[in-house]
């Protein structure tokens, strides 16, 4: 099934397997499509720069995600427990530079990480639990990393923490 996000009933639908958001506001609201179990597909346009708090709460099916160059903050806890979730990109000119508290928390199928360059701030507990990932890698760029980022990542060997980090928090 494939719908848009403007269609009717969207959101009382959680039986969709792919969402092409449509939204004319620029950003993906709090909880939006929390707890849609078999959503594997969301194509996020180029005019959306925030997406909320919880927007993708363990949506346990979504599998890949590409944030688009327009998006300059991802909200905390938004792709909480996709256990799912092997990919996640990033478009270029990149234009984030916060990623929120628990934002990957519980993504147990992340094998690999690339924070953006304009990234400053990696929020607390934002891969906590993350159990699959391997590799991270930051830029020079990174001001902030929260308490506990990669705490329960048990296949993660290494971090090479970069120099413009000011604040890093256990």
């Amino acid at each position: 099934k494939y719908i848009y996000e403007n269609d009717i009933n969207v959101y009382e639908n959680k039986n969709l397997t792919k969402i092409s958001i449509n939204s004319s506001l620029g950003f993906i609201d709090d909880y939006k499509f929390k707890d849609y179990d078999i959503m594997e597909k969301v194509s996020i346009p180029n005019f959306i720069t925030f997406i909320g708090n919880g927007s993708f709460y363990q949506c346990t099916s979504l599998q890949k995600i590409v944030i688009p160059s327009s998006v300059t903050s991802i909200g905390e806890n938004a792709f909480f427990g996709c256990i799912s979730l092997k990919q996640i990109s990033f478009k270029i000119p990149f234009s984030i530079t916060n990623i929120g508290k628990n934002a990957f928390k519980n993504c147990t199928k992340l094998t690999k990480i690339v924070i953006p360059p304009s990234v400053d701030t990696i929020e607390e507990g934002c891969f906590y639990n993350c159990l699959n990932i391997q590799q991270v890698s930051f830029f020079d760029t990174l001001k902030y990393l929260g308490n506990n980022a990669f705490y329960g990542c048990k296949t993660l060997k290494q971090i090479e923490l970069p120099s413009s980090l000011k604040i890093y928090r256990r």
